[in-house]
């Protein structure tokens, strides 16, 4: 009997075509369930291992009346499960939600980092070190103030402060990779910047308060899954902004609607993709004007928004900078570093 059969036994059989790995769905479901009754942030985690343990389970009460081909669980059996079940999904949630969990997270993010770096440059130990407690003190300041690890990266990935579907769906090593690809991120950034802060001024969107002499912007953050195409930054971004656009969200009215407003894509382009996104590329997304009063709009046309966004690639940084020639001199490595940055920031033709 296949999986997707045995669970339609159940109440829990997935008809949601969106989801094209049935497994996923089933996860997405029973997590989404299960986190009504936690009523934590993070929600309750379905994994592989909990799908696996469930489907075992249920193949043991195929044999209660002597034919296997018949599952039957009454309902105190059923509340047994359940139970077993939310203790499962919960035990990883609440490491992940707790201050110190956030921290623990933090900080092996913050170890595998400077571990692939410091493979690269050992010679620069006692300058990343110092990096690493500048960086770990701004995610610090961001779990003091009540943010969490999973809010971090819902910001990352969707720019908004809590998804349940997207937390259950997402396996335990992503959400890992995720904050690995935020400290290189902000690690690398503080090299090239005199300050880098985690903006809290910003409700759902991942923005970094940069210092840099006499400049001062926001740097946006968007994470774009692996081997992505253009068109998907694009598309995904319109999605977005779309949302928030109509829910009238205080977070863009902290962007300017005239000026062009950076935004870092951390994700490996595919290398088949026509666009070759190798430079910072301008991206307008037009959208009919919100109720939102004191919006900054375009003198051209009063009834629509333009949102002018400066695409730039992290991974082209993130291939080229093992390439810089540092000569022993940690100076001479940060300004190749801001220099291939200040070219990466440039508008691409």
């Amino acid at each position: 009997m296949s999986i997707k059969d045995l669970l339609s036994k159940t109440q829990i059989s997935e008809r949601d075509y969106r989801f094209a790995n049935y497994r996923d769905a089933i996860r997405t479901r029973l997590g989404d369930m299960l986190s009504h009754k936690v009523k934590t942030e993070a929600g309750a985690t379905i994994t592989e291992d909990d799908i696996n343990w469930l489907i075992g389970e249920m193949i043991a009460n195929c044999s209660e009346r002597n034919d296997k081909l018949v599952l039957f669980i009454d309902q105190k059996r059923a509340m047994q499960l359940e139970n077993k079940l939310l203790e499962r999904a919960t035990k990883y949630s609440e490491e992940f939600n707790e201050s110190i969990g956030n921290k623990r997270q933090i900080n092996l993010a913050m170890d595998k980092s400077l571990h692939e770096i410091l493979e690269l440059y050992p010679e620069y130990t006692r300058e990343f070190e110092q990096l690493a407690l500048i960086v770990r003190q701004q995610f610090n300041n961001f779990i003091d103030a009540g943010g969490t690890v999973l809010q971090l990266i819902s910001r990352l990935y969707e720019w908004r402060e809590e998804s349940i579907i997207f937390h259950t769906k997402m396996h335990q090593s992503k959400r890992e990779e995720s904050m690995y690809t935020l400290t290189t991120i902000l690690l690398l950034l503080t090299i090239i910047n005199e300050e880098v802060n985690l903006s809290l001024k910003h409700q759902d969107i991942l923005a970094k308060e940069i210092i840099n002499f006499l400049d001062e912007y926001y740097l946006t953050l968007l994470k774009i899954d692996d081997n992505y195409y253009y068109d998907d930054v694009v598309k995904k971004l319109d999605e977005i902004i779309t949302r928030l656009h109509v829910s009238s969200h205080a977070d863009l009215l902290l962007m300017t609607a005239n000026a062009s407003n950076k935004l870092l894509i951390a994700g490996m382009n595919n290398r088949f993709d026509p666009v070759n996104f190798t430079n910072s590329k301008m991206e307008i997304i037009s959208l009919e004007k919100p109720d939102i009063p004191n919006i900054t709009v375009n003198a051209e046309s009063m009834s629509k928004v333009n949102y002018k966004f400066l695409l730039i690639p992290w991974y082209v940084l993130q291939l080229k900078y093992p390439e810089v020639n540092s000569k022993d001199d940690f100076n001479v490595f940060k300004n190749n570093l801001i220099e291939l940055w200040n070219e990466l920031s440039k508008v691409g033709e």
